[in-house]
């Protein structure tokens, strides 16, 4: 009976501390996801950049981290390479939102060289933002398969547009 109630108090304890360690993780987090956006609002991006990697650090698999980290190296003077991993990562995992990512990872594909993968992106890119039509990610892929077909005819007057859509 002893033992069972010293189980008892030990599996409280337990779950006590947990719920406040993760509840101090939690904290630290969100103040630090601050002091990055300020850090990143400032055009300190090497700052930031230290203060995301600590985040991703937490929670790898968050969407908010991922793009933000992306954005910190597409913004840094000579990192910005190091963007495609993040920005990819948003991408596959975050289909309906944050459309402008396609963007900053055509971009980032284009100065790695990556020319189809590049024109992909301002594709989906372009074809999101038709004013007359807001397709979502999901329709343009589900809807035009040319989007993974490689470099088309097409290149030139995706990179026109998506100049004509960034200077509107």
């Amino acid at each position: 009976m002893k033992t069972r109630t010293n189980y008892f108090i030990f599996t409280f304890l337990l779950f006590a501390i947990l719920g406040n360690f993760q509840s101090f993780a939690q904290t630290d987090a969100k103040k630090l996801l601050e002091k990055a956006r300020k850090s990143f609002d400032e055009g300190n991006y090497n700052s930031a950049i230290q203060e995301y990697n600590d985040l991703i650090k937490i929670d790898k698999t968050n969407i908010e981290y991922n793009y933000e980290l992306g954005q910190c190296y597409y913004f840094s003077d000579s990192l910005k390479l190091k963007a495609i991993p993040y920005l990819e990562y948003t991408a596959k995992n975050n289909l309906d939102t944050l459309l402008e990512l396609y963007y900053y990872l055509g971009k980032t594909y284009q100065l790695a060289n990556r020319l189809d993968d590049a024109l992909r992106c301002y594709k989906i890119y372009v074809l999101a933002y038709k004013p007359e039509k807001m397709l979502s990610i999901q329709n343009i892929l589900s809807k035009d398969k040319s989007v993974f077909s490689g470099v088309d005819n097409e290149g030139t007057f995706l990179l026109n547009e998506v100049k004509r859509n960034i200077e509107e």
